[in-house]
């Protein structure tokens, strides 16, 4: 399994997408199959249920996912997956983690043109928030097997990644 790390806006559902479909992979965003699961969108099941609960059920669906025992997946997890209920552990146990690095500038221009809801940022100064959760989450991002910086990424410098970290030559 290959797991996508990284910020909000740092493009893991792009990048987690496009290798597997370069690759032939399956793909799953986690965000997409928790929605599914809970039944509503993301931002509302935070509305109603709070972080911690949050937290809960994207942990239960992370070791779903895993679970599944498919080493090929490529995994697309949202921004604080791997810093909560040691899910960065889980995902290094079941695979490789790729951390997609990004300045706060890169994350608030394309946070800027996204409609996805993001509840830890609403109401807040953008610039502090991303600065505030980038200092709390970067320890766990740097744990990642291996980084990218978001500038300079092509599927094409994925390709030793797939052939290390799946049953895939």
């Amino acid at each position: 399994m290959i797991f996508f790390i990284g910020m909000p806006g740092a493009g893991k559902s792009y990048w987690a997408s496009s290798l597997a479909t370069a690759y032939g992979l399956p793909f799953v965003d986690l965000d997409v199959y928790l929605e599914e699961k809970v039944g509503m969108s993301l931002g509302d099941f935070f509305d109603k249920h709070g972080e911690d609960t949050f937290r809960e059920e994207e942990h239960k669906a992370l070791l779903e996912v895993i679970s599944r025992k498919e080493r090929n997946q490529v995994v697309s997890c949202g921004g604080g997956t791997p810093v909560f209920l040691n899910n960065l552990q889980h995902m290094k146990d079941a695979g490789c983690t790729v951390y997609l690095r990004a300045s706060t500038a890169a994350l608030i221009q394309r946070l800027s043109n996204s409609a996805t809801r993001r509840p830890l940022l609403e109401g807040k100064d953008i610039n502090a928030a991303l600065e505030e959760l980038y200092r709390q989450r970067n320890p766990f991002f740097t744990q990642a097997d291996y980084i990218f910086d978001i500038d300079s990424i092509t599927v094409s410098k994925f390709e030793n990644i797939v052939s290390s970290c799946t049953n895939r030559p």
